[in-house]
């Protein structure tokens, strides 16, 4: 009886998307604030290990690491910035919406594959991409990436070589 009497919701709200978050992002900085832009690259042989990780969240803070045993780099962005302009971070979400509006793939790669996982979160959606970052390794494997996904990786190792103060840091 008492379940009669409750009144039921007249609409519920609208569900937004990951993407739909995004594109406020990218017009509104309050809502920019949640979201995070992480991409780690790691693998190789053990004598020519790669391994490669970014993070900037829409606050403005980044930090970027690379070490490149093959190539004998090393660098950490603490040692040279460790923020991200909004706008920066704005021209980054930009260059990973056509890649994250692509289908997902699931991730099959050989051993010793140097292997990227490009990951975008708002706190409660995650949307992951994997990739296989040597182009080498990704034509032999006949998993070369999407122009898309290959211009949002792009987009990320630029943004890494600004932090750390390196001119090149892909693989």
């Amino acid at each position: 009886m008492a379940q009669e009497n409750k009144p039921q919701p007249s609409a519920t709200p609208p569900q937004t998307s990951l993407l739909d978050r995004i594109a406020l992002a990218i017009e509104d900085e309050q809502s920019r604030r949640r979201l995070s832009v992480k991409m780690t690259v790691r693998g190789g042989l053990p004598s020519q290990r790669y391994a490669f990780e970014f993070v900037a969240t829409g606050d403005g803070a980044a930090t970027c690491r690379i070490d490149d045993q093959l190539r004998t780099r090393k660098a950490d962005s603490r040692a040279a910035r460790t923020t991200i302009a909004g706008k920066e971070f704005v021209d980054l979400l930009k260059k990973l919406r056509p890649a994250l509006e692509r289908p997902t793939e699931a991730p099959s790669f050989l051993p010793d594959t140097v292997v990227g996982i490009l990951e975008v979160s708002d706190g409660n959606a995650v949307r992951r991409i994997y990739f296989a970052a040597d182009p080498e390794q990704a034509k032999t494997q006949g998993r070369v990436p999407p122009r898309e996904v290959q211009q949002a990786v792009d987009a990320v190792y630029t943004a890494g070589a600004l932090l750390t103060g390196m001119r090149n840091i892909k693989p």
